[in-house]
Formats: C-alpha cells, structure tokens, sequence
C-alpha cells in the first residue's frame, strides 16, 4: 500500500492545524492530529511505492519544509529495530519505480522459498457466471481485484470473509464485474481472503499473485523482480511485526 510519510510541526498554540502538502505539482490539505506525548501536530501523506524517490513538501502556518521517503530510510542506521524492514521496503520501491517507468531491469537473485501454500483456489460452481480471474493491483494501495462475468449479479450473494460486498460493474464492458479488497497493508500480504460469488469460494492472497507469477516463465523481468521483493518485504514485515507484539 502507500507509505505513509509524517511531519511532525510545533505549532503553538494552535487547536488545529491544516497544512498543504504538495507532490509532483500537485497539492493536497492535510488536517493534522495533534500528538499530546510529543507535543506538536502530526501531517501524514501516502506516497506509492513507485515515488520513493520523490520529494514532498509541506507547508503549514509559517513552517515549510520538504522531505520523501528515500531521505527517512537512508538516515535510519543499521543498529535500528526497524532498519531490516525498512531495506526489504526500499527494495520493493524501487523494483517498482524501475517496473512502473518501464525501464530494463537486471534479474536479481531467485527466491529459493516454497510459495505453493500461497496458490489461489476456486471451487464450486454457479449457472451463468464464470469467475474471470484475480490479479494485484500495486501501483498505488495494494489491492486485490477478483474479475466476475455474468449477465447480472443483482441477486447472487457475494462476501469476503464473511461480510457480504457489492461487485462494481465494469465500465464499458457488459457483463463484467470486480470485486476488490484494498488497502492490504504490508504485515498481511500473505493474510488469505476467502471471496463467494453464489456457489462459488475463492481464497486469494496478495502472495497468490507472486506464486502465480513465479510459477511459470516470466518474460517481464521487472515484473519477476517487483514480485519477488514483495515477498520478501512480506517475510521482513512478519517478522518486525510480531517481534513489537
């Protein structure tokens, strides 16, 4: 998903703050949340992976500075509890930044790990639909999109996890639905989605996309590496995660 980038601005006195945050032109008004502990407001603004490099700047009362994510992680050191987590997440960008531009990519090392746990499974059947397929979306948030074709799914319950949803009907395309689970955040890349259409059940996971990618021939190379560095980022994450438990 995006990374979320904070500046942390003394504001005295203020009961609350707005600032204009501004990336690649354009601007953005972010309400900050004060932090009684620290005692000074909280600006937090997503940057995609793909942007790491890219330079944000903020602008608050008469406070004006600029900083991105690439800056935070190269002035982390190594003795930091975070700093493992931090380099698997700067790899991931910029194996994103390279796949994103569409620039050559050299293959990095292959993973030696067995991702079959991760497999995509659809069992089940329901007359007239046809589950089309799933896939990643990484761009930007991290998403995981299921492709429905049907006539109509007006009367077909669908859920994730239990908790029915409403398929989106494709734009321009009859006959085409998605169904989406967004904002997976890096410590549950390999957290399993169960998704029913009807008679259908379907689990996925942000993984099963890099077992599916790998598991065959990859011709695009920034593809192989951009998923090989999100399970890794996935491993790191893990790791950090429930060791601060």
């Amino acid at each position: 998903g995006d990374i979320g980038l904070n500046f942390y601005v003394d504001l005295d006195d203020a009961e609350e703050a707005t600032a204009t945050i501004t990336m690649k032109g354009e601007s953005t008004t972010v309400v900050g949340v004060y932090q009684e502990a620290l005692n000074c407001w909280k600006f937090t603004y997503g940057v995609a992976p793909k942007d790491y490099q890219e330079i944000v700047s903020i602008s608050v009362a008469d406070v004006v500075a600029e900083y991105s994510v690439a800056a935070y992680a190269n002035a982390l050191p190594e003795d930091n509890a975070a700093y493992p987590i931090v380099a698997a997440l700067m790899e991931y960008c910029e194996a994103a930044r390279v796949y994103f531009a569409n620039e050559e990519a050299t293959a990095t090392e292959d993973l030696t790990a067995d991702l079959s746990e991760y497999e995509a499974t659809i069992e089940g059947e329901e007359e007239n639909i046809t589950i089309a397929g799933a896939t990643l979306v990484l761009e930007s948030k991290t998403r995981i999109n299921v492709y429905v074709t049907a006539e109509s799914l007006e009367d077909v319950v669908c859920t994730v996890d239990g908790e029915a949803v409403t398929p989106v009907a494709l734009e321009g395309q009859d006959g085409q639905y998605v169904i989406s689970i967004s904002g997976i955040v890096a410590k549950d890349l390999d957290n399993t989605y169960t998704i029913t259409i009807g008679g259908y059940t379907i689990t996925y996971c942000a993984l099963s996309y890099v077992e599916e990618t790998l598991s065959g021939t990859v011709e695009n190379v920034a593809l192989a590496n951009l998923v090989k560095a999100l399970y890794s980022l996935s491993v790191e994450a893990e790791l950090y995660f429930n060791a601060a438990e």
